[in-house]
Parts: C-alpha cells; sequence; structure tokens
C-alpha cells in the first residue's frame, strides 16, 4: 500500500513537474517569439535610423555644398563691387584732377585777361578814351563771365559732393543787402536801370554770411543781365508767422515762359528760346542759388509771366539775436576808421610776390605798386635772395605772395616752409597762397600746410586789397 501511494505521488509530482515544464517552455517559447519580434523591431528602426541618418547627412551635404555655393557667389560679387568701387573712385579722382587742372589753366590765363582789362579801363577812363575803354570793358565783361561760369560749375560740383563747409551765424541782412548791391550797382547804372532798396524789416536771419552774399549777388545779377529797361527792387521784409526773413528780387525784364518755370530750378536746363541764344549761359545760377539755400535751411520761390519780369523770394530762418541797429552802425564806424589808418601806412608796405608766370607777375605788380613797395620773383632761388638781402637790410617784407606751382624743386609749400625755417621773423608774418587751384580741398590743405590765407586766381584788385587790408590790421593791431 504504501509503495502505491509513493508510486502514486511520484506520478502526481512528475505530472505536476511536467506541467510546471510545458508551461515554462511555452512561457520562453512566447517570450523567444517576443524577443524576435523586439529583435525585428530593433532591426527595423537601425534600418529606419540608418536611412534616415542617410538622408540627414546628404541633405547636409547638400545644404553645405549649397552654402558654399552661395558663399562662394557672394565672394565673387563682394570682389566684382570692390573693383567697380575702385575703378569708379580712380575714375572719380581723375574727374577731379581733370577738373582742378583745367580749372587751373582757365583760371591763371583769366587772371592776366581780367588783370590786364581792368588796367587799361584805369588808363582808358582817365584818358577820357571812350571807344578803347569800351573794348576794354568788353573783354573784362567776357572774362568777368567765364570765371562766373566756372566759378559756378565748380561749386555745383562741390555742393553735390557734399565738399561745401556752412557755418551758421546772425546776420545782419541789412548791411549784406547794402553791400551787395553797392558792389553791382555799377552793372545796373551802365544799363540805365534803376536799383532800388527797401528795408521793410531789419530783422536778422541765420544764415552763412558768405553763401548769402555769393546767392544775394548771383540773383541780382541775373535779374540786370535779363532786363533791359526799367528797374529792380529789393526789398527785405519779416513774416512773422513763419518767423522767416524774406529778401525779394523784383525785376521788369523779359521773364519767363510758364513751361521753363518747372524745370528753371534744374541745373543744365537753360531756356530753350530766343531768351536764352540771347543772354547764354548753362543755367546754373538758380540752380546752385537753391541748393545753397537749402543747405541753410532756407527756400526759394520764384514767380514770373513772361514780357512782365520776374520776382526771386529768397526766405531764411530769422534769428533770436535782433540787435542788428548797433552792429551795423558799429561794423560801418569799423570800416570808416579801418580806411582812414590804412592810409597812412599804405606807402611803406613792403610786399613780395613769388609768380613764376611772367604776365601775371606784371598785372599783380601793376594793380599794387601805386600802393606800396612791391618786389618780384620768378622762382625759390630768387625769393629766397630776395628774403635772405631784405634781411640782412634790415628791410623784411609784411607781407608774402606765393604761387604753389613754381619751377623745380620749389614749390610755394616748400618754399614757404624753408623761409620760415632759416628766417624765424617771418613765422609771424602772413604767407598768402596764391594759386589757380581752387577746388574745395585746395584752401584747407593750403592752410593746413601753415599759410596764413588763401586767393584763387584770377583775383580781383578790390579783393587782393581786402586781403592786405585784413592781414595788416592783424599784424599792426592799428
Amino acid at each position: 500500500m504504501d509503495a502505491i501511494k509513493l508510486s502514486e505521488t511520484g506520478i502526481i509530482i512528475f505530472g505536476v513537474l511536467l506541467v510546471v515544464i510545458i508551461i515554462l517552455l511555452l512561457r520562453l517559447r512566447k517570450l523567444s517569439q517576443t524577443g524576435k519580434v523586439y529583435q525585428n523591431r530593433i532591426k527595423s528602426l537601425e534600418s529606419d535610423k540608418n536611412k534616415i541618418d542617410t538622408l540627414i547627412k546628404n541633405k547636409v551635404e547638400q545644404s553645405f555644398h549649397d552654402l558654399q555655393q552661395q558663399i562662394q557667389e557672394k565672394d565673387e560679387t563682394i570682389a566684382q563691387l570692390k573693383i567697380a568701387h575702385k575703378k569708379s573712385v580712380d575714375e572719380l579722382f581723375l574727374t577731379n584732377s581733370f577738373m582742378a587742372n583745367i580749372s587751373h589753366e582757365i583760371r591763371t590765363s583769366l587772371n592776366a585777361i581780367i588783370g590786364f582789362a581792368n588796367l587799361l579801363e584805369d588808363v582808358l577812363s582817365k584818358a577820357e578814351n571812350t571807344e578803347l575803354y569800351e573794348y576794354a570793358n568788353g573783354i573784362n565783361e567776357s572774362g568777368e563771365r567765364l570765371l562766373r561760369l566756372l566759378n559756378n560749375f565748380m561749386d555745383l560740383s562741390r555742393v553735390e559732393a557734399n565738399e561745401i563747409e556752412v557755418k551758421m551765424e546772425s546776420c545782419d541782412i541789412v548791411r549784406i543787402v547794402d553791400q551787395t548791391v553797392e558792389l553791382i550797382r555799377f552793372k545796373a547804372n551802365e544799363k540805365g536801370l534803376r536799383l532800388n532798396v527797401i528795408h521793410e524789416s531789419t530783422t536778422m536771419c541765420m544764415a552763412d554770411p558768405i553763401l548769402f552774399a555769393k546767392i544775394l549777388t548771383e540773383v541780382i545779377d541775373n535779374a540786370i543781365n535779363y532786363t533791359q529797361k526799367g528797374f529792380i527792387n529789393i526789398s527785405t521784409t519779416y513774416t512773422a508767422n513763419h518767423e522767416e526773413v524774406c529778401i525779394r528780387i523784383k525785376d521788369t525784364g523779359m521773364g519767363i515762359d510758364h513751361e521753363y518755370l518747372k524745370v528753371i530750378l534744374e541745373p543744365y536746363r537753360p531756356e530753350g528760346s530766343k531768351f536764352s541764344q540771347t543772354y547764354g549761359g548753362l543755367g546754373l545760377g538758380l540752380p546752385l542759388s537753391k541748393k545753397i539755400i537749402e543747405m541753410m535751411n532756407g527756400r526759394i520761390e520764384i514767380e514770373s509771366e513772361k514780357g512782365y519780369g520776374t520776382s526771386v523770394s529768397l526766405f531764411f530762418k530769422a534769428s533770436s539775436f535782433q540787435d542788428e541797429t548797433s552792429i551795423t552802425k558799429k561794423s560801418a564806424k569799423s570800416e570808416k576808421a579801418l580806411s582812414s589808418q590804412l592810409e597812412a601806412f599804405y606807402q611803406n608796405i613792403r610786399i613780395l610776390v613769388v609768380e613764376d608766370d611772367r604776365t601775371n607777375r606784371m598785372v599783380l605788380k601793376k594793380m599794387l605798386h601805386n600802393f606800396m613797395d612791391i618786389e618780384m620773383a620768378k622762382d625759390g632761388d630768387e625769393a629766397m635772395a630776395l628774403i635772405k638781402s631784405r634781411h640782412n637790410e634790415r628791410k623784411n617784407f609784411e607781407i608774402v605772395f606765393m604761387d604753389i606751382n613754381l619751377p623745380a624743386p620749389w614749390n610755394g609749400i616748400t618754399l614757404m616752409k624753408t623761409i620760415r625755417e632759416n628766417f624765424p621773423l617771418y613765422r609771424q608774418i602772413p604767407f598768402i597762397a596764391l594759386t589757380a587751384y581752387a577746388m574745395a580741398e585746395d584752401k584747407i590743405k593750403f592752410i593746413h600746410q601753415g599759410f596764413d590765407d588763401y586767393i584763387s586766381k584770377p583775383v580781383a584788385k578790390a579783393y587782393l586789397l581786402k586781403i592786405i587790408q585784413k592781414h595788416l590790421i592783424e599784424n599792426k593791431n592799428v
């Protein structure tokens, strides 16, 4: 019995173990199948990952290639732009050099033409030779007209290149208008025109006084040129609502065609009619005036009707400083005192002019010999010899006018520096650059190099005397 029980128990245990084993095997089989599923899934994911990696790699490589291509194209574009920029800079330099050389040559010739014409006018007027005086006057007017055209062309180029420096200050419009009118009145008188000035306001304005006078001269000169009979009225008014000062120039000339008024302030647009054929010109004056007055925060307005004259109005911002009466009187007094003081020592002034052009030396000597003691040198060696000789005689020069283009090995700059280095007394003597170089940067260059002032050729006698007066007063403290 016991043996049978043990046998049954063993069978049961074996059966249980068998069942457990079967269950475990089934479980292992299921796990194995699940593992295979996961393994296949992993392989699939790895495959997908590899595909994605390959795709990304290809995309990155393509993008990198595209980026490299873009960078290369941009580098090529930049290189081309640099070449184009250098070419434009070189062309601008050549153009400016050409303009400077042309201006230099024209001014050098005009200096002799206008200078001798002025001298002839003086001589012939004293001799009362009317016919020859008119010839000399015609030469002078033609020279002045060519000079004005050259100046306007150069100034317009400077304005467009932003090379004109504007120095704003409170300006006495009464004084500037009166001085400008007096300088140009003789031209109106020669044509039998009445030039009337009416100051309805003495309000001061904000402007650059030199540029203000230039614009005013340009507009009045235009009015005289284009008016054959009648009058030219110049009035100053103040508009309180806009806080502006207005200078209006009204003439009784031929007037301007309505269609041309639309483009009259554009450069190089002279009126295409008998008007321009009669009076000529490139149409630079008013466009230049417009650009300059806008640089001073002002404006210009033109009203005209063919056959009934023209009205040009210049508007400037009013100044907050309005003590114009005392300034005008003070200026008039100082100018009168200056004139009387200069007369006392004019004859004793010793001036050296260093100029290689024989004709220009003749013009300058004729202009000044009645007033002062003038000596001439044609090159640096002559100038140094004269300086040394007069220094030993204790008769040093009080003003030196120096041409810049002198025969080698000298030029005006090196000669001026050499004189001041070897003769310390001349460090206090004014040296004036007298040259046909008239570009915007020239004056800055010469002043920076040590010159005390600068005059561009051709030089008018009145302006030459004005420069001399300025430096004599500064040096003598009279």
